[in-house]
């Protein structure tokens, strides 16, 4: 019986205490803890706000996107793969879509801009955007569209280091940028070619070589059909931006995500203009045969 009373009192005690402790975290931790939640909500929306309201001036999308623009119109990666990679520009920066019309025209802006007027609004850039991060951001962002063809030219190494002088890195800065680059994304410099790429002369990359006068094969003649084929999968893969080995599941998710990013009336919505809405017809149409090519060389039903 005593047993019995001492468990029952200590069954009071323990159930006490946790209801003592239970009422100091309602009465005082919790409602600290849902002011603080609502606290950081609140600063976390009023940034967004903010960083929006401010990657929206015309100044921004002016530095951000003109560059960009200067840059892709000397990249040897094709016109898809440009267009694709500045929409991949305009999310990064969180841009709205109601500026999407305006970061294109400043785009194209820069494909018509001559160096000496693309070196100039990149001089102006610490007036609005001083710091490093920043400055590193911006140029990232603009010279990243070198390597979306997994292939940078020896004009482009040029072009990078020219961008990287305007932004004020110095040589070795601008170099050891560029090594890192390289290093990150399996970049080799290929002599026979005279540029660097993670396929060398695409010798060990599906089995056909670049030698031959640019004909594919090795043997001057017409590309070989495996070469052709594999070409065609690599092509397909950058065109969903993913890489070769992402699961069948997210290539599925990509091949959605693009299809409906660049449906015609999203373009329309977004106040572009015929030619864009064409661009974008157009788009969907390739999305659609890199999707098929990656579907049937997986089997994916």
């Amino acid at each position: 019986m005593d047993k019995l009373i001492s468990r029952l009192i200590g069954s009071i005690i323990i159930i006490a205490i946790f209801g003592v402790l239970l009422y100091l975290f309602v009465v005082y931790v919790l409602p600290v803890i849902i002011i603080a939640a609502l606290l950081v909500y609140v600063i976390r929306k009023l940034y967004r706000f903010l960083y929006r309201l401010r990657h929206s001036s015309d100044e921004f999308l002016k530095l951000a996107f003109m560059p960009l623009g200067y840059v892709s119109e000397r990249s040897s990666s094709s016109s898809d793969l440009q267009f694709l990679y500045a929409d991949k520009v305009l999310s990064q920066f969180d841009i709205p879509d109601s500026c999407y019309a305006k970061a294109r025209e400043y785009i194209n802006l820069g494909r018509r801009a001559s160096s000496s007027e693309i070196r100039e609004i990149i001089s102006k850039y610490h007036q609005y955007w001083d710091r490093p991060s920043s400055r590193n951001r911006l140029f990232f962002a603009q010279i990243s569209v070198l390597f979306c063809d997994q292939v940078l030219t020896r004009s482009e190494v040029n072009l990078f280091m020219e961008l990287a002088g305007w932004y004020s890195y110095s040589r070795e800065e601008a170099q050891a940028a560029l090594d890192r680059i390289l290093q990150v994304k399996h970049f080799t410099y290929d002599s026979q070619n005279d540029w660097y790429s993670p396929f060398g002369s695409y010798g060990s990359y599906g089995g056909y070589s670049s030698s031959g006068g640019g004909n594919y094969g090795g043997g001057g003649g017409q590309e070989s059909g495996a070469g052709s084929a594999a070409r065609e999968l690599d092509e397909a893969y950058r065109i969903l931006g993913i890489d070769a080995s992402a699961s069948d599941a997210d290539a599925r998710k990509a091949y959605r995500r693009l299809m409906a990013k660049y449906h015609p009336d999203k373009a329309m919505a977004q106040g572009l203009g015929e030619a864009d809405v064409k661009r974008y017809t157009e788009l969907s149409q390739k999305i659609g045969r890199a999707w098929d090519t990656v579907r049937k060389y997986r089997h994916i039903k």
